[in-house]
């Protein structure tokens, strides 16, 4: 039998096709479900605007796959709320769509891979918990932008988490009222 080239060269260059072939597919098929009319709670709900900036819930972005689908289908000026953790992803898979989209940064949390990554390309500023972080957020943003809370990383309290960001929006709703 004979082969034209190096054998070892083609299997390589196969299965570098292979793993290419099936992380575009695997792309494909997230963002098709995250582009659906039907949203599900938690996943880019439009809590309300305040002052003029719209604050979105993604806190079901349990991924950094996820949170670069949102990330993808928004415009204009945004400000981040994200979690330090960045369990089992990398945010540098995130660095076009934020240096794109991403005007400011408010990391729960660790913020070191935040900064390491994205400063000079975006405000950032680090809070201890949700409450926080959207007060922070609300003091980044101006009117026209955009407030997407997308952890990319998983949490046992998750839906919490969403519902205390809702939470803390409603309550800045309620005082634009006055």
């Amino acid at each position: 039998m004979q082969f034209s080239g190096n054998m070892e060269t083609n299997f390589a260059t196969k299965a570098e096709n292979s793993r290419n072939m099936l992380l575009q597919i695997r792309k494909e098929n997230i963002k098709r479900s995250f582009c659906g009319s039907e949203l599900m709670g938690h996943r880019r709900q439009h809590i309300g605007t305040v002052n003029g900036v719209a604050y979105y819930d993604d806190s079901k972005a349990e991924c950094v796959n996820a949170t670069w689908f949102t990330f993808d289908t928004i415009i204009g000026p945004t400000i981040w709320i994200a979690d330090g953790k960045c369990n089992g992803g990398s945010y540098d898979d995130l660095r076009d769509k934020v240096n794109s989209n991403v005007d400011g940064i408010v990391c729960i949390g660790n913020d070191k891979k935040m900064r390491q990554l994205f400063d000079g390309n975006a405000t950032i500023e680090q809070a201890t918990d949700i409450a926080e972080a959207v007060r922070k957020a609300a003091a980044m943003a101006k009117e026209g932008s955009l407030v997407i809370f997308s952890p990319s990383t998983a949490s046992f309290a998750q839906n919490e988490i969403g519902e205390t960001f809702k939470n803390e929006v409603m309550k800045m709703k309620q005082w634009q009222r006055f």
